[in-house]
Parts: C-alpha cells; sequence; structure tokens
C-alpha cells in the first residue's frame, strides 16, 4: 500500500499541491500497488528545511492519526519517518 503524507491544509492551499500525494499516485500507477490515505494530519508543524533528522522527528511527532486499524504492522519507508495514532 502506497500512503502519502498530508500536508496541513493551510499549507497545501497556499503550495496549490500537496508534492507526497503526487508522488504516491504515479508510484501506485506504475507499480500497480494501491494507493490509500488513512492518515489525517492533526496539527500544524513549522517547515522541516534546515532542520537536522532528530529535529524532523521530533516536528512531525503527533502530527498525524491513523483512521484506520492495520491488522499487521506497518513499516513506513524513510526509517520510520514518523509517529501516528490511531482514532
Amino acid at each position: 500500500m502506497v500512503v502519502p503524507a498530508p500536508l496541513h491544509w493551510m499549507r497545501e492551499w497556499r503550495r496549490g499541491f500537496n508534492q507526497s500525494d503526487l508522488l504516491a499516485r504515479e508510484i501506485a500507477r506504475r507499480t500497480g500497488i494501491p494507493l490509500a490515505r488513512p492518515l489525517a494530519r492533526v496539527r500544524h508543524t513549522p517547515s522541516q528545511a534546515g532542520l537536522s533528522n532528530t529535529g524532523r522527528r521530533q516536528n512531525v511527532t503527533g502530527a498525524f492519526r491513523c483512521r484506520v486499524e492495520f491488522p499487521a504492522p506497518v513499516c513506513w519507508p524513510g526509517s520510520g519517518f514518523f509517529s501516528s495514532t490511531t482514532s
């Protein structure tokens, strides 16, 4: 399953697009892997630009909520890129 990271609505509105969503759609289309959007952004975060690896992880901790329960552990590529909570 290909899962894009959602942007805060204000940031997406300013940019006019969500690069994670565009990339995920293309990967899903080319590979045939299903695209899903089970994540919701629950808080705004400052820009990641200029942050260290640790700073980036801290910045997004608690910023997402999973809207569905997965039957098995889920591996997030990119070294566990963030933590989310199940609603």
